[in-house]
């Protein structure tokens, strides 16, 4: 884990949610124990509670009081440790501390990153650190499968498993999960371990047109890959849960059919090799967001020319019926448009995955 000494210093930094929250920096800085890039070298100061000696990093962030408010109730409705990474006390940094803290609570999804000089953030959600687990990101656990398999490989099929219960668990203790990106989730032993990010609602929230300007995040700030066109076109104004469940299906889409859901006839002919080309392809997708088997319109249905479209078909072919019937379910275009019922739940797809012997009914119950 990185670690080494910044400056000589000694700052003391309170809690704006807590009487006795007090932490002191010495000098020294950590990296995200949590890092999506592994190219990212950025560092926060390790604060020192002054009251229990524990550890802490910070992540930045801007906020109105809208948003504080979201994240004091994050802070004071924690999860479970085992699901994911969570903030427990937030401060307020001067002008002055802004430069050491390089760790920001929002990701960047783009072809043309920002440089980090020139994030902005007044305050910070401070993090326990000293995490012990040994976690792989998504990025580098799917790189290490065989994709060719799709849902047939093992552990594709545990992958599957893993991040839908770990939706499925946010949801249970009250909290929406749109940050639905590989590297934002990480893998150790049995679990999905969920980096936590601004896109995260409490669900008591989305009842609340007040809050709707919290979740309506700009391009380039929430992924595309699996992005609910419904929010990314316009159609609605804020993500809501109905964009959650849509992002977990097109996700696992990709995970066990081994192509994004409109990577079609309309689009084959686009190259996806580089940051530019394939954000180029994701806003083609969402241009024309027609599902690769949609019952109703098949512009974009594959054809059997090309062995990558016959290794999907095939794929698609023996999938169960029912995960097929899921899949058309929330990404034909009636989904889109949102003319249909509501989406595939995690826990629907929980207990299509114990049915099937992927998982054991007893993580359903």
């Amino acid at each position: 884990m990185f670690s080494r000494k910044y400056v000589s210093v000694e700052e003391v930094y309170h809690s704006l949610l807590f009487g006795g929250g007090v932490y002191k920096w010495h000098g020294d800085v950590v990296q995200d124990p949590l890092k999506g890039d592994p190219n990212d070298r950025s560092t926060s100061p390790l604060l020192v509670s002054m009251l229990s000696g524990e550890r802490f990093f910070a992540k930045r962030f801007d906020a109105d009081m809208l948003e504080l408010e979201k994240y004091r109730a994050c802070i004071l409705n924690p999860i479970f440790s085992d699901m994911g990474q969570w903030p427990c006390d937030i401060i307020r940094l001067e002008d002055a501390q802004l430069e050491h803290f390089g760790l920001f609570v929002r990701q960047e999804y783009t072809d043309v990153p920002t440089p980090k000089v020139r994030w902005t953030g007044r305050y910070a959600l401070l993090f326990p650190y000293g995490m012990n687990r040994r976690l792989v990101s998504g990025e580098a656990r799917l790189a290490g499968a065989n994709r060719e398999l799709g849902w047939k490989s093992p552990a594709i099929r545990e992958m599957a498993v893993q991040i839908t219960g770990a939706i499925d668990r946010m949801n249970i203790v009250g909290y929406l999960y749109a940050d639905l990106h590989f590297s934002r989730l990480f893998f150790g032993g049995e679990w999905c371990y969920l980096g936590f990010s601004n896109l995260v609602y409490p669900i008591s929230d989305l009842e609340n047109p007040l809050t709707e300007r919290t979740r309506a995040p700009a391009r380039g700030e929430y992924p595309l890959e699996f992005a609910d066109p419904a929010f990314a076109r316009g159609t609605i104004d804020a993500i809501d849960m109905r964009s959650q469940n849509y992002g977990l299906a097109a996700l696992l889409f990709y995970l066990l059919l081994g192509r994004y859901p409109y990577d079609g006839n309309l689009t084959e002919h686009m190259i996806d090799d580089d940051p530019i080309s394939h954000y180029d392809k994701l806003e083609a997708f969402l241009d024309t967001p027609l599902f690769v088997f949609d019952p109703k319109n098949h512009d974009n249905w594959l054809g059997d020319n090309i062995r990558r479209n016959r290794e999907t078909l095939a794929l698609w072919d023996e999938l169960p019926p029912d995960m097929r019937f899921f899949f058309t379910e929330a990404l034909s275009s009636d989904s889109v448009r949102r003319v249909s019922l509501d989406v595939p739940k995690p826990r629907a797809w929980m207990r299509r995955f114990a049915e099937h012997g992927w998982t054991s009914q007893s993580e359903v119950s």
